[in-house]
């Protein structure tokens, strides 16, 4: 091969380099351009904070305008599954501004706002609607002309996960021990209707024993058969005597009828022998 050709490859080889090169480099500075005109780019974040005097942990919520123009700000807040949780009107009043006011980033500058972490959890908890699982979320920003960013709240995700996974530990918790406490009452109220039932049996078996007791205490009346035929053999006599006694008057009275008729007759013999 001549040594023409060979320079010729190589330097063939070289300019495509350097066009690459110049390629990338293009585009990394059109890219780098685009975002610094770009109005509708801003730079967002959220994180978790300490606060110093309270010692209660905070979201701080930090909007950087990424661009060369002031940008006015229409709305901000945290993106929730389909809903939007907003806090545009806290910062509106944190600001004193009014409703027909525009909250304003200077150009390269930023604001943030501090979001309580308690009350951002029960804003989430209401929308789970009784689920310890959380959601698609992002943070967002809408500029005045409508234009909205958003993007991943990585720290935001972290803290809520874990007062989730706190809760759910929680309830699981309470739940066993619920648990428990049934089988402990369902146990005890067996072991309760056994002691009854067995307070029932020794009660019982007093009320014999004390029956038994009076049984020996007091035998019973044992009647002699010799004695029960004397007491009928003076039942039948005293029945005789009553029954004899009644026609012994009858005679008697007879007599007396008698001896009255013939007393009548011998008075009247005397009358007769007088005369």
């Amino acid at each position: 091969m001549p040594e023409y050709v060979e320079y010729l490859i190589i330097s063939i080889a070289a300019l495509s380099l350097i066009a690459i090169g110049l390629a990338a480099f293009l585009i990394i500075k059109v890219q780098y351009i685009t975002q610094y005109f770009n109005n509708r780019k801003f730079k967002l974040s959220m994180k978790l904070e300490v606060d110093p005097e309270s010692h209660k942990d905070k979201f701080v919520f930090h909007i950087f305008n990424n661009n060369l123009n002031d940008a006015r700000v229409s709305d901000l807040g945290i993106g929730y599954d389909q809903e939007s949780i907003t806090f545009y009107k806290d910062k509106m009043e944190r600001e004193s501004l009014e409703e027909s006011d525009w909250l304003v980033i200077p150009t390269r500058d930023s604001i943030s706002i501090e979001i309580d972490v308690k009350k951002t959890y029960e804003l989430i908890l209401e929308r789970n609607k009784g689920t310890y699982r959380l959601k698609k979320v992002r943070i967002y920003v809408i500029d005045a002309a409508g234009f909205e960013t958003r993007v991943k709240a990585r720290d935001f995700v972290k803290t809520i996960k874990k007062m989730l996974k706190a809760d759910r530990k929680l309830i699981a918790q309470g739940k066993c021990r619920i648990r428990k406490e049934k089988f402990r009452a369902f146990f005890d109220f067996k072991a309760k209707k056994e002691e009854k039932a067995q307070a029932e049996k020794e009660k019982q078996a007093l009320v014999k024993s004390e029956v038994v007791t009076e049984t020996k205490e007091t035998p019973p009346v044992t009647t002699n058969k010799k004695v029960e035929a004397t007491l009928k053999v003076e039942q039948e006599v005293n029945a005789k005597e009553e029954t004899s006694i009644e026609p012994l008057t009858e005679v008697e009275t007879l007599v007396e009828e008698e001896k009255s008729d013939a007393e009548a007759e011998v008075e009247q013999e005397e009358k007769k022998e007088i005369e």
